[in-house]
């Protein structure tokens, strides 16, 4: 695993013979990593997405299905996990009805058997800390979110990545941009999702994603939306010169032809339609891209833009998706290229945030209705007895995410009634839900800007050379996380560095930090020139992250 070195000039600047001293010695260490690491990790990746949640079957929770698409790795996994620590140990109200007949009905024995058995499927897992030196700990249940990925068939970084862990799908395949082997791709996803029947929306997801809004607002949004992530309507940019009329079958012809935003959400309906669809996607496999006779040219079809959106079109179901909207992901094409703007480190601010928002109206309205919207399991299983957790589901309580010190990330911290709670101010269906592309490189960055919207003083515990470069203001307008992803104890444990010296076989043990230091000035110094060094399966975000 050794790092490739390229020549120098003869007359090296102090920073070109520091850089070749540091990956020098970097690419030493890299033999040192194990195969028992890499077997390892690889036996995980084998393994396919974990069973639902016994909680979520007892009380019906539907859930949504993230669904990662990825090449390599995920660029910011370390956020997805803090994300999903966020929405740890926490119910949406629409279980509501369903704890209030189990636990409050008149027949008190099954009332009293319902809430033993609550306390045993919902049991609460609190964080734990890596205090062994022995890897990251699994993610507590998870009755909102299940996670799905699709890595290529020869992916080796899974030991970098704690979030795919038993979460990689069986069937993948070696994918190629603008192939249908994307497409192959995604619906090996579906396929995968939709053998739990509580995932209600499927939501595709790149491995140079970020989150923009915290996983609470993020699920009662497309939880409320009636529709699907999908431009499927005639209008706005759709590049007609890509059909021809050899893809027209029974039901699809040329007036059908639609573009959208590869990275969608889907309803479980729609999902359904695309996983069992044969007859467009034999057209789309068999014509769509080539020798065009007509052009006396070749193009490109780039069938992930236009399949999902012209299969619902030929169906005439234009209007149950979003018009006004691209999908689920903000993409910024002002580069005028084939692909969309990739965003560097200094890039990432609130600002940027704000703007990949679209500024939309209800931004925060609709994170602060969010944060009444959820119900914390730890009352109702510290009570004595079923009568006890139904006079607590009668009381009010705090919302989401507010603090034992009575501080939060700001908005009304009135006790509301369960019953009373709604909803109100969703987002338009059309505001972007996630972003992209922010690489690797903007790892840091972005983790820094997510840390910095907790309440605050939360991120204080977190001591990180890096994160001082990068050190950012709180924006309460921006808010990515909020809850259990803020205590010290899970943000030690998420932000550690990715290989532990307990490990004895890791980057950590091999070169030292001194070696890592290095390393990370070399590249600062250097402009970012030795970053095309750096072995599979690292970033400079993680790396530098000391």
């Amino acid at each position: 695993m050794a790092a490739a070195l390229v020549p120098l000039p003869r007359r090296r600047r102090p920073a070109a013979r520091l850089l070749a001293a540091a990956v020098a010695l970097f690419a030493a260490a890299g033999v040192l990593l194990t195969a028992a690491v890499l077997n390892a990790g690889q036996a995980a990746l084998n393994a396919t997405a974990a069973p639902q949640g016994a909680c979520s079957q007892l009380l019906g929770v539907k859930k949504v299905a993230l669904m990662f698409l990825t090449t390599r790795r995920l660029a910011h996994e370390k956020l997805w996990r803090l994300w999903l620590w966020d929405a740890a140990n926490l119910l949406p109200l629409q279980a509501l009805p369903a704890l209030q007949d189990g636990l409050c009905g008149s027949d008190a024995t099954a009332a009293d058997a319902f809430w033993q058995r609550l306390r045993g499927d919902c049991s609460v897992v609190p964080p734990l800390v890596d205090t062994a030196g022995q890897g990251p700990t699994e993610l507590p249940p998870q009755h909102l979110f299940t996670v799905y990925a699709h890595a290529p068939p020869d992916y080796q970084g899974l030991e970098y990545q704690p979030l795919l862990a038993g979460r990689v799908i069986p069937t993948r395949f070696k994918t190629w941009w603008g192939d249908i082997s994307i497409l192959d791709a995604e619906k090996a996803l579906l396929r995968e999702a939709l053998k739990d029947p509580l995932n209600e929306k499927f939501a595709l997801i790149s491995d140079s994603d970020v989150p923009l809004y915290d996983p609470l607002t993020f699920y009662q949004q497309l939880m409320h939306e009636p529709r699907s992530r999908v431009r499927a309507c005639a209008n706005g940019w759709m590049n007609r010169d890509r059909w021809r009329d050899e893809m027209s079958t029974e039901t699809m012809n040329g007036s059908h032809w639609r573009k959208s935003n590869q990275f969608f959400g889907l309803t479980r309906r729609h999902a359904e339609i695309v996983l069992n669809d044969q007859e467009a996607e034999r057209s789309f496999r068999e014509h769509c891209g080539g020798w065009y006779a007509h052009l006396n040219q070749w193009k490109e079809c780039i069938a992930d833009e236009h399949y999902v959106p012209t299969l619902l079109a030929s169906l005439g179901l234009e209007d149950e998706t979003y018009c006004r909207g691209w999908g689920l992901a903000y993409t910024d094409w002002s580069d005028n290229w084939i692909h969309p703007k990739s965003f560097k480190p200094r890039d990432v601010t609130p600002e940027l945030l704000k703007k990949m928002r679209w500024n939309c109206e209800n931004m925060t309205s609709a994170v602060e209705d969010s944060r009444h919207m959820f119900l914390p399991l730890e009352p109702l299983l510290a009570a004595s007895s079923a009568q006890q957790a139904c006079q607590a589901l009668q009381a009010p309580m705090p919302p989401a995410g507010a603090r034992s010190n009575g501080s939060d990330n700001g908005g009304s911290d009135s006790l509301l009634p369960l019953g009373s709670r709604r909803y109100a101010h969703p987002l338009d269906g059309a505001c972007p839900l996630t972003a992209r592309k922010l690489p690797a490189f903007t790892a840091l960055r972005v983790r820094q800007l997510a840390v910095a919207s907790c309440p605050n003083g939360a991120a204080d515990f977190v001591e990180s050379r890096a994160a001082l470069v990068f050190k950012t203001e709180r924006d309460p307008s921006v808010v990515l996380l909020r809850g259990t992803a803020c205590t010290p104890d899970v943000l030690r444990q998420v932000l550690a560095p990715p290989l532990s010296a307990g490990t004895g076989t890791g980057l950590a043990a091999a070169a030292g930090a001194a070696g890592r230091r290095l390393l990370c000035t070399a590249n600062r110094y250097s402009g970012g020139a030795a970053a095309q060094w750096l072995p599979e399966g690292l970033d400079w975000g993680e790396l530098c992250d000391l």
